[in-house]
């Protein structure tokens, strides 16, 4: 796993300092630490998830333990997020009062003045747009794994060659 010391300096750098670099290099750190807790869960579930895919392959039911595993390899980390985060609903906001912004800005005139601050609320509005998209598309890969998986005979062949290939794979 990731050195915790180094974490806690980069984040304790960004905050103090407040630079494009500082928090650039929190973001490495914080990814590169994602990643380790990534593969220590895939590593202390791996014997498990070699017996579900057994299971897969010889077709037989899955009982509610491992379809929990089998989820926390599938959308464990789209349902982390959508657990924690709380500012869908701002920004929401933020992109209605940039959609407002941005549709007003449409008929002025081409001035500098105006095409850099029309320039400014497309920057702010990607940005929140990218949000929202990221929180959504994690949202929706656990509903659609909920309702295969609690179907009345769900069938989890389709993920038997990608989670065979992960449990191959050197980087868990």
């Amino acid at each position: 796993m990731y050195e915790a010391q180094r974490i806690k300096d980069a984040l304790r750098d960004a905050f103090s300092s407040k630079t494009s670099d500082s928090f650039t290099n929190a973001a490495t750190v914080l990814s590169r630490f994602k990643a380790d807790v990534r593969e220590e869960l895939q590593r202390v579930t791996s014997d498990d998830m070699n017996r579900i895919l057994e299971k897969i392959e010889k077709q037989k039911p899955l009982d509610t333990h491992e379809i929990d595993t089998l989820r926390l390899w599938i959308i464990g980390d789209a349902e982390g997020y959508v657990a924690m985060e709380n500012n869908f609903k701002d920004w929401l906001n933020e992109f209605e009062r940039l959609k407002g912004s941005i549709e007003k800005h449409l008929h002025d005139d081409n001035s500098p003045d105006q095409l850099i601050r029309l320039h400014g609320l497309l920057e702010d509005a990607i940005r929140v747009a990218a949000d929202l998209s990221n929180f959504l598309e994690k949202k929706e890969r656990v509903e659609k794994f909920e309702k295969a998986a609690y179907d009345q005979n769900p069938d989890f062949s389709f993920l038997a060659d990608l989670l065979s290939t992960k449990l191959r794979s050197e980087d868990l």
